[in-house]
């Protein structure tokens, strides 16, 4: 059941990933435009403004939700390291558990939100004020799926670890050859 689940969970990252690399792109894009348009024709875009604020507040929750896929959300383990194995595994019970209601929580007030908008709209663009409160319904929507996940996994299968391992591809920083510093300190000696 979990190997499904897991599967799923993988294809709904890689989604969110697609959704998020879209909007950084398209805020960089708009952000740039505003700028160009500001200081180089001295007019200033009268929607950039509305239009990066709805996306910024999607780009967060969607990277929060990114993270929960990995389990990688902040938490305080010096002190359950401390702790013997069997209460550190009731504790991970416990905080996937919480965590699964929270975001259901979230999840219904973002739903709530969105339904207290209604028709309004946004002032220069128009558009509808709801599509910024939708963000922490389908947010944290897909934040309590991963957690579902988590809890179920640390339920029935101890220790499995997150559904998504991958990781992000690493930076590559190229090894510097020479070293000034240690030349001068080689030669004054």
């Amino acid at each position: 059941m979990l190997d499904v689940y897991d599967r799923l969970i993988r294809i709904v990252n890689r989604l969110v990933l697609a959704v998020i690399m879209v909007l950084g792109t398209a805020m960089l894009v708009i952000c740039l435009a505003h700028i160009f348009w500001r200081y180089a024709l001295n007019n200033s875009l009268t929607w950039s403004e509305e239009i990066m604020k709805i996306m910024v507040v999607w780009f967060c929750l969607l990277s929060a939700t990114f993270i929960s896929s990995r389990r990688e959300h902040v938490s305080i383990v010096v002190f359950k390291q401390m702790l013997p194995k069997w209460i550190e595994r009731r504790l991970d019970v416990m905080v996937a558990c919480i965590m699964f209601l929270c975001a259901l929580a979230m999840c219904w007030i973002g739903w709530r939100l969105t339904r207290w908008a209604g028709n309004r709209r946004t002032a220069a663009t128009g558009f509808p004020v709801a599509y910024q409160y939708f963000s922490i319904f389908c947010a944290f929507g897909i934040m309590a799926f991963y957690e579902l996940r988590n809890f179920l996994s640390e339920l029935l299968q101890p220790g499995r670890g997150p559904a998504v391992k991958e990781s992000l591809p690493p930076i590559a920083i190229a090894p510097v050859d020479d070293d000034p510093v240690a030349e001068d300190a080689a030669g004054a000696s």
